[in-house]
């Protein structure tokens, strides 16, 4: 969608909207072919509306189904509506202010529990595209704020109860490794931020190192590794004003349609073992394996695991709910190429799911090297055992 002055004024006009609302449900690709030339508005802008509203629709279902301004870049970074209400649900208070507003589910979410949500974006686009939102969504106690955090900083006073931040990099592409690496600069700000708030709230990316945050945050409390459809979506940090300098507490979460898997915990070491023929095997969540819970959760459950970080596990007897994925243990055995093939073509498996840890080739160069299509009820995992050999696992998914 372009950007520019006049892009609200053109999604606000009366026969956009109402063509908007009469091909809401069209083929985005079909529209430029069938309208080129007969309609009184420039059509781009309008057609990537209708685009982004179909994007919507799961990730933001009521901002689409009010028929919100969207742009796709502005849908690809913001929260989904089922993030930003779990993420509600974990503060309250009086006041929240946000650094970095931009499309503004976040503030959607947090305006259900404060009675005042401030919101800065620096992007005059975005936040108008934002502010003109409101009104479509009826909400009256958030405060959209066109300026740079640095700037609202540096003349607001007051305090709020929280402060929340979503940074962005500051170079796309790049490999974040700082908090100093993003837009706004939170270790520069941090001072005046814990100075300003009782407790704070930055959302993360799922790439960045958690052993960095806890280096750079004083008044660390909890991180939060938040999974959706089975993908770790956000990284949650909680700090607070009050100096705390104990252990930082870790928690995975995956939101499921049932409802809300977590398990929390401090981060500890366990052997692995030698695999041991028979039982069940499992794979610990990705949002486990984020937080770097996989062992710890393990050695709760009584179970052994077979890699170091601990995201392949064995027992065996059943283990009920297994945070993750649960197999029966059909085969185990040393991996070679000729091995292997052999045991495929015995067994005729021709299709197969490949998963690999601590392997030296990967499940696309695996199922290449032994012509094999992607699928079906056979899982294979790969790894290498203590003594460095390579080693497989073949398990058939447990139907509880």
């Amino acid at each position: 969608m372009q950007r520019n002055t006049n892009l609200l004024e053109i999604l606000r006009r009366p026969e956009v909207e109402a063509f908007v609302a009469a091909n809401k449900n069209a083929r985005v690709g079909d529209l430029a072919l069938r309208f080129s030339g007969k309609v009184n508005f420039p059509l781009a802008p309008v057609i990537e509306w209708i685009d982004a509203l179909q994007r919507a629709e799961k990730k933001l279902p009521v901002f689409a189904s009010k028929r919100c301004y969207l742009t796709k870049r502005a849908i690809e970074q913001a929260s989904s509506e089922t993030t930003a209400t779990y993420k509600a649900s974990l503060v309250r208070g009086e006041n929240l202010l946000n650094l970095c507003g931009g499309l503004g589910v976040d503030d959607w979410a947090f305006s259900g529990v404060f009675r005042s949500v401030v919101s800065l974006e620096n992007d005059s686009s975005l936040h108008e595209i934002a502010e003109a939102n409101l009104e479509k969504l009826a909400l009256t106690s958030i405060h959209r704020k066109n300026c740079s955090a640095e700037a609202f900083l540096a003349m607001d006073t007051r305090h709020y109860d929280w402060i929340y931040a979503d940074p962005d990099r500051r170079e796309a592409g790049k490999r974040l490794v700082s908090l100093a690496d993003c837009s706004p600069d939170l270790p520069a700000l941090w001072p005046v931020i814990q100075q300003r708030s009782k407790f704070q709230l930055i959302k993360l990316s799922p790439l960045y190192p958690l052993e960095q945050l806890e280096k750079e945050l004083s008044g660390l409390f909890r991180i939060e590794i938040v999974s959706w459809q089975n993908e770790v979506k956000e990284v949650l940090a909680f700090c607070d004003s009050a100096g705390y300098s104990g252990p930082v507490l870790r928690k995975a979460v995956s939101i499921e349609e049932q409802g809300i898997v977590s398990f929390e915990g401090e981060v500890e070491r366990m052997q692995s073992s030698i695999p041991q023929e028979g039982g069940y095997f499992y794979e610990a969540h990705p949002a486990l394996a984020k937080a770097n819970l996989a062992v710890t959760y393990a050695k709760k459950r009584g179970m052994e695991i077979l890699i170091p970080n601990g995201l392949f596990q064995r027992s065996s007897e059943q283990v009920p709910e297994f945070f993750g994925r649960s197999f029966v243990w059909v085969y185990g055995d040393g991996y070679s190429r000729k091995k292997f093939q052999q045991y495929l073509k015995t067994r005729g498996i021709i299709k197969a799911n490949f998963t690999c840890r601590y392997f030296k080739q990967t499940p696309e160069e695996l199922k290449k090297a032994h012509e094999m299509e992607d699928g079906g009820e056979d899982y294979f995992f790969f790894f290498e055992k203590l003594n460095k050999e390579p080693h497989f696992i073949h398990g058939r998914k447990l139907a509880y």
